[in-house]
């Protein structure tokens, strides 16, 4: 069998598609509806209100967690024999299947939420010597980025936990994060001597770099958040091949 065929892979990606399809359609429902709704709610009541903001930003961690869920079932299929072995046999290599699981799992949620994202009206500050456009990814960029990093988590969470993916991996992050506040609470002050002590000062130069407003903090942001999708992708890939019978 060939390494690659644009024809087989086109094949898997409309077997996939057969199970994946009605919740893609229930994914690309609830996000219109969802948007439709905060428009309506957006024009009747007032536009700088804090309960706006307040749903503003819920609306949006909705549409994205919607999206990150998705990359846990790329190992849907090889999780149980019942589904592991129609779809071990299906004449494709390793690579065109897990290129078809990732397209759909991960490229095409995240790339229609983030769509549905630029039409929610945003309540941001204006800078008016910058475009609309960049005042929205200025105040939301970060949280963008997280959502990438999280969906990095949840792709490896998909190959190395056979059930509850999603949970499991919110649950091993919220964990992480609250260990992490609270030594930050608890040794703050230490931890803040160490830092103007023993760290060397290009890394501070290069911190504030980074920070200072302009377009490299986003290449930055963006570059760091795509790199963890990356390794996860190759990790979850070998052990993805692992379950077909053509590599």
């Amino acid at each position: 069998m060939e390494r690659f065929n644009f024809k087989r892979l086109v094949k898997v990606m409309r077997s996939d598609l057969c199970e994946l399809g009605g919740a893609l359609l229930i994914l690309a429902i609830f996000m219109v509806l969802m948007v439709i709704l905060y428009d309506l709610l957006f024009a009747i009541f007032i536009l700088d209100s804090e309960p706006i903001r307040n749903l503003t930003n819920f609306t949006i961690y909705v549409a994205l967690t919607s999206s990150v869920a998705f990359p846990c079932a790329i190992f849907y299929n090889l999780n149980k024999p019942a589904r592991a072995v129609p779809y071990i046999t299906l004449p494709a290599t390793s690579f065109e299947k897990y290129v078809s699981r990732v397209f759909l799992f991960w490229f095409v949620p995240l790339l229609f939420a983030f769509v549905m994202f630029w039409f929610l009206p945003h309540t941001t500050p204006v800078d008016d010597t910058v475009s609309s456009f960049t005042n929205i990814w200025r105040a939301y960029r970060l949280r963008i980025n997280c959502f990438i990093a999280m969906s990095a988590l949840m792709i490896l969470g998909s190959a190395f936990f056979k059930k509850g993916a999603f949970g499991k991996v919110a649950a091993i992050v919220a964990v992480v994060l609250i260990a992490v506040l609270c030594v930050f609470a608890q040794f703050r002050h230490g931890i803040k001597e160490f830092a103007n002590n023993y760290i060397p000062q290009w890394v501070a130069d290069f911190a504030n770099y980074i920070e200072a407003e302009h377009f490299r903090i986003s290449v930055f942001q963006l570059s760091c958040s795509f790199a963890l999708v990356a390794i996860a992708l190759v990790v979850a890939y070998y052990r993805f091949k692992r379950f077909t019978l053509k590599s």
